[in-house]
């Protein structure tokens, strides 16, 4: 693959130059390719094409209005439009409860790296102890 490597000087900086064989060819690594993360950023792709098609489907056969009766007023919406906010607002309230779940696993990983942290020097330190006869 490398035909003599050829050593010049850059800027006074021994530098060597490798010349490549022009019928190597790198093959892609297929199983690196199809990795976890790939399928999942496919599988993500995938999911967001599907709630895109359900909601031109949707708004497709359902183009009447709706009217929305809130504490403090009412709106007068489309029906597409008015599923699609209560569909975001969802989705963030859902994302907001993942974040404080994922907070309280994080405080609790950093706590019990803490306290292992603290066993290990106290191991280390028993062990260092001399040993004391029972006599």
């Amino acid at each position: 693959m490398w035909n003599n490597p050829l050593r010049v000087a850059f800027f006074r900086h021994p530098v060597t130059i490798f010349r490549i064989d022009p019928v190597f060819s790198p093959r892609p690594n297929v199983q690196a390719l199809w990795s976890g993360r790939m399928l999942k950023r496919i599988a993500i792709l995938l999911l967001f094409l599907i709630i895109l098609v359900v909601m031109l489907v949707f708004t497709r056969l359902n183009p009447g209005m709706v009217r929305i009766d809130l504490a403090f007023g009412t709106v007068d919406s489309s029906i597409p439009l008015a599923f699609t906010v209560t569909f975001v607002f969802g989705w963030l309230f859902g994302l907001l409860c993942t974040s404080i779940f994922a907070a309280r696993l994080m405080n609790e990983r950093r706590n019990l790296r803490k306290q292992l942290r603290n066993s290990e020097t106290e191991v280390h330190t028993l062990r260092n102890l001399p040993i004391v006869d029972a006599d």
